[in-house]
């Protein structure tokens, strides 16, 4: 039985020290309001507690899932999949054609039909070129979901 509660969220930025206490590099000016298209939070609905979170913006025409986690206590109850299926509806409904996004977590995201893509035009629509760990300690793995018109 799923008790959780998701809700758009108005204030995206509120988000970023969730995104970084879950191991992603959100700086505290990503995802100003202006530049996301949506954001989800998704509560435990007994206590209220924060436990994943998704931010959908779009860039250079292109719709990016920008960030993506949810609570290592919560992890493996298919609340990642919740979160992103939200956040690909919602490009749907939007007439889209596609999603990018940056994964940490490639098989979790191929299981929703996102597949590795190696265009260095897609890397642009992220800051991964400009970083500084950039093909030292970071390998990003770009994959593309292509949505059926």
């Amino acid at each position: 039985m799923d008790t959780t509660i998701l809700r758009k969220t108005g204030n995206p930025q509120a988000l970023n020290s969730f995104f970084r206490e879950n191991g992603l590099e959100t700086a505290d000016d990503d995802n100003p309001a202006g530049a996301v298209t949506a954001a989800w939070k998704l509560n435990d609905a007994g206590s209220g507690q924060l436990i994943g979170a998704v931010v959908l913006v779009r860039r250079n025409n292109e719709y990016i899932i920008n960030d993506i986690a949810v609570d290592p206590l919560y992890r493996n109850n298919k609340y990642g999949m919740k979160l992103l299926k939200k956040a690909i509806a919602e490009v749907n409904r939007l007439a889209g054609k596609r999603i990018y996004l940056v994964a940490k977590v490639p098989p979790f995201f191929a299981t929703a039909g996102f597949r590795e893509w190696a265009d260095k035009e897609a890397l642009q629509l992220f800051s991964c070129i400009d970083c500084p760990q950039y093909k030292k300690t970071c390998h990003p793995k770009v994959m593309r979901l292509d949505l059926k018109e």
